[in-house]
């Protein structure tokens, strides 16, 4: 639960209890130095409060004596102080009646007044409880005694850390081999002790040297939960606050991000522990704090090989790989980054590849000569870059002929940049990409002075991208044009409403459909209020705003947008015209989601028929709206128009985008899925593994398409009858997409009608398990057909008046228009309830 400021403070309350805040963090406050700087008006009652604060610690200090060796505290002697900080003392202690050594971390007397240092206290104690691991220094109790609060827990012989070894490696002059081999393996066991924290629910957000205990025999123990985050019970830490050891904080810590944060924080960190393991310099430095966190969210650290020649290559791309400042772009789990210096240790090739793009463009041209033309457009815009940027500098001096350039260069740019617009280029996108992000750091340097023309330029790029499904790299850029036309314009600008519509449109690929939403509901708020609702780039963030409303199934909002945008375009260009067409099918797809799929079918094929007049059969919206016809088919079980429709589209989006474009792998996995409704099981499963091998390379495991390629496979070898190697990959998809209701559902529908035999009792017992989660996380067009399967879980159990009620319910919540398998069921329910 969040910590929540009492409404009751007063200032002088508040900037006290900030004060004691530092008092925590191991400062040592000046209360006089901190008075100063308190304003005028609250300044007597402060002192006031200090006083007071001052009295009770030195009325509290003769019975809150300091811990002294030979002193016993509850079960524990003392022997000998192991170490002290802000935060108290660690001694090394006797474990009386087991007759055991531990390290005793006691909290420092005067903290024991504060409920916040004892909430942190208690809350280390908590996280290392909750955990057993081998990696992790394990926690025996939790107590109070004479007046101290203190944690016993795994005392590790020698009291070696990570931050030990890192001073004595700066003392030898070189390092060999060994040593960075050893250092790989210290830091796979740490990855593997932090992925089983994090599989508890835990994050410990302050990773660092110190915190790296080195046992004899060389195996790391995490140390030191205090600033955890778990899972359930997040309290302190979650309400903005800064946390954290500045040096070895995330992005998402060093701009306390409290949204958002999760287990990458970590992998973060510990990239950022390795680097100076490996480097034997921290990977940003400063002299302030604000210097360093600065410097963690802007700029990237120097290859470590840089500062030390030795440093094996494979072992630093991982490490900075690591520490990339978007996320995604991060190893995903800890349990990633321990596999890849497993890979290193075995000398094995790493998964990790380096942050370089012309070496792997070269290569893709090579090997794909037929798609040079895109290739060469993308080559050829470095030079012309850079003849435009030095005319755009010859008129810095005179105004008129600055804009004028600004303007000339946009638009050669912009035309030169679309060239590799998948539909012209045939082929795969990661050339032109590569060499538009080659583009785009030419740009940063040469327009450095001229933020206005940059932010144009970098938008055309980052569109450019999105459309190539280059995410992350326009994300950035996206970000880097919101801050340079804020600074230029400031928030409430067209040119802004722009980039954060874009902006929007991105956070929806990526499947944010929250995010997305809020962004751009305020930024067509703004975009009617400047240039009216039936404004191109208003009409254009309302489509998009209606899509990301779709996704979250608040589907008459959606439709209701989707058919003003039509309105809107159909006056303004024409009813055929491009635009118009493709709201016209989006219309379509609410109608199917609201129920009359009936009038959905006519209308995607009379927007198909007008697209492929127009726009041609092979047009990206044609394509688009094939698909949809196809989805709609497999809806409604219309197996064989199905199949037809999806093996066009997906043949064509590979002609057009290439085998890997993450349209042409969405397309061949519903094909895959048409190809096993109709018995067709063997190229059913080529299809959907084909489609999983690139999700899980091009996309990563935790995408949606890789997860919906494992369900298809999973369906298929169900049909099959590998009933072991079926429920296997189900669970696979469903640690990727544990709240995807839809993936429940299939899976306890697989389970409780398995070919080759009747289900046995464990399988009987998981399929009820799953039905109940279908059934809670369903949207409501789908939850009466998921209770109906709950209903046959509860007979298969006996439980015949359980399921009466879900087929009651079922038929309460049933839908207009409801697919064909709900009325099956239904009436196969109906008999089997019968005589009961």
């Amino acid at each position: 639960m969040e910590k929540e400021t009492p409404p009751n403070r007063s200032p002088a309350e508040e900037a006290f209890h900030a004060y004691l805040d530092k008092v925590l963090r191991g400062q040592e406050a000046d209360p006089e130095a901190y008075l100063a700087r308190c304003p005028d008006q609250h300044r007597e009652e402060l002192r006031r409060i200090l006083d007071d604060y001052a009295a009770l610690r030195q009325e509290a200090a003769p019975k809150l004596t300091r811990p002294g060796a030979g002193m016993t505290i509850g079960d524990f002697r003392l022997v000998r102080q192991l170490g002290r900080g802000g935060m108290g003392e660690v001694w090394e202690a006797e474990q009386i009646p087991l007759k055991r050594r531990v390290a005793l971390k006691i909290l420092a007397p005067h903290l024991g007044l504060s409920p916040d240092s004892l909430h942190r206290f208690r809350r280390e104690a908590e996280a290392g409880g909750r955990l057993q691991h081998s990696g992790i220094v394990s926690v025996f109790a939790i107590g109070e005694a004479e007046s101290f609060h203190f944690i016993a827990q795994e005392l590790i012989a020698g009291g070696f850390s990570l931050a030990d070894r890192i001073e004595e490696s700066r003392e030898t002059r070189e390092q060999g081999a060994a040593h960075y081999r050893e250092t790989g393996e210290i830091f796979r066991q740490a990855a593997l002790a932090l992925h089983a924290a994090h599989e508890a629910g835990i994050v410990h957000r302050d990773i660092k040297p110190g915190n790296i205990l080195l046992a004899p025999d060389g195996q790391p123990k995490i140390a030191d939960f205090g600033l955890a985050m778990v899972q359930d019970a997040l309290g302190l830490s979650r309400s903005g606050e800064l946390t954290g050891t500045p040096y070895y904080m995330s992005p998402e810590q060093a701009a306390s991000r409290r949204m958002g944060m999760d287990h990458r924080t970590d992998v973060f960190s510990l990239g950022a522990t390795l680097y100076e393991s490996l480097a034997l310099q921290r990977p940003f430095e400063g002299d302030t704090s604000r210097q360093v966190l600065e410097k963690i969210l802007l700029e990237d650290p120097p290859d470590p090989r840089r500062l030390r020649s030795r440093v094996p290559g494979d072992l630093a791309i991982i490490c900075l790989k690591a520490l990339e400042k978007k996320r995604e772009r991060r190893y995903s789990t800890m349990a990633a980054l321990a596999e890849d210096l497993r890979r290193f240790l075995n000398h094995e090739t790493i998964q990790a590849r380096p942050p370089t793009a012309w070496t792997r463009a070269t290569k893709w041209v090579r090997r794909h000569p037929l798609w040079s033309l895109g290739t060469a457009s993308a080559l050829i815009a470095l030079p012309l870059l850079s003849a435009l940027v030095l005319e755009a500098r010859a008129a810095r001096n005179d105004a008129v002929e600055e804009a004028a350039h600004k303007s000339q260069v946009a638009k050669i740019l912009a035309g030169l940049f679309r060239m590799p617009d998948p539909v012209q280029a045939r082929g795969e996108p990661i050339t032109p990409s590569e060499m538009l992000i080659g583009a785009a750091r030419s740009l940063r340097t040469e327009l450095a002075e001229q933020p206005e023309l940059q932010a144009d330029l970098l938008l055309i790029i980052a569109e450019v991208l999105v459309s190539l499904a280059h995410h992350s790299e326009a994300e950035t850029m996206i970000e880097e044009v919101l801050a340079l036309r804020k600074q230029e314009f400031g928030e409430d600008h067209p040119s802004v409403w722009q980039a954060r519509s874009i902006r929007g449109r991105l956070l929806h690929l990526q499947g944010h459909y929250a995010e997305a939403e809020l962004e751009l509901e305020s930024t067509l708020t703004s975009q009617r209020r400047h240039f009216g609702e039936d404004h191109p780039d208003s009409l254009a963030t309302m489509s998009a705003l209606a899509s990301a409303c779709w996704q979250r199934r608040k589907l008459d909002q959606a439709a209701e947008l989707f058919r003003r945008a039509y309105g809107h375009w159909s006056r303004l260009e024409g009813a055929e015209s491009p635009r118009a067409l493709r709201a016209r099918m989006d219309v379509a797809r609410t109608t199917s989601a609201l129920g009359d799929d009936r009038q959905s079918d006519s209308i995607y094929q009379e927007t198909l028929a007008a697209q492929r007049r127009i726009l041609g059969s092979d047009h990206l919206d044609t394509l688009e709206t094939m698909w949809q016809i196809g989805l709609l088919y497999l809806k409604l079980e219309r197996w064989q128009e199905a199949e037809n429709h999806l093996q066009e589209c997906a043949q064509a989006n590979e002609k057009v985008l290439g085998p890997i474009h993450p349209r042409t792998l969405r397309v061949v996995d519903d094909h895959a899925q048409a190809m096993a409704k109709m018995g067709r099981l063997d190229e059913a499963e080529a299809a959907h593994r084909r489609v999983y091998e690139l999700r899980l390379k091009h996309s990563g495991s935790q995408h949606y398409g890789t997860a919906k390629a494992l369900l298809g496979l999973a369906r298929v070898l169900s049909a099959k009858g590998d009933r072991v190697a079926s429920r296997e990959t189900y669970r696979q998809a469903l640690i990727k997409r544990p709240n995807a209701a839809h993936f429940h559902h299939d899976f306890a529908w697989s389970l409780l009608h398995p070919v080759g035999g009747p289900a046995t009792e464990a399988e009987l017992q998981e399929a009820l398990h799953e039905a109940k989660l279908a059934v809670g996380l369903a949207p409501d067009e789908h939850r009466a057909l998921f209770r109906l399967t709950l209903a046959f879980a509860w007979i298969e159990h006996g439980e015949f008046e359980k399921a009466k009620r879900e087929l009651e319910l079922a038929e309460e919540e049933r839908r207009p228009s409801p697919p064909p398998a709900l009325d099956q069921r239904a009436a196969e329910l109906r008999a089997l309830l019968a005589g009961n």
